[in-house]
C-alpha cells in the first residue's frame, strides 16, 4: 500500500517535526536547568505540538499505527 504525500500533508509533517525538535530540546534543557521560563515555553510548544498532531490525524488518519499519545506523557519534573 502506497501513501500519497501531498504538499499539505508534507508541510504539516514538517511543522510537527519542527515543533517536536523544540519540545525535545527544551526537555533536554530542563533536565539540567530548572527555569520557569523554559517550563512555560515547553507547555506552550507541547500544546502546539499536540494540536498539530490532532490536526494531522483529523485530516489524514493516525500519525502512526496506534496514533499519538499526547495526553499520556508525564515528564520527570511533573512528578511530585
Amino acid at each position: 500500500m502506497s501513501v500519497q504525500m501531498t504538499g499539505d500533508r508534507y508541510s504539516l509533517l514538517r511543522h510537527i517535526a519542527a515543533i517536536g525538535i523544540s519540545v525535545y530540546d527544551t526537555i533536554l534543557y530542563l533536565d539540567i536547568h530548572d527555569c520557569p521560563e523554559a517550563r512555560s515555553y515547553l507547555e506552550n510548544k507541547y500544546e502546539e505540538y499536540c494540536e498539530a498532531i490532532a490536526k494531522y490525524e483529523e485530516k489524514f488518519g493516525p500519525i502512526n499505527i496506534k496514533g499519538h499519545p499526547c495526553e499520556d506523557v508525564v515528564w520527570a519534573w511533573q512528578i511530585v
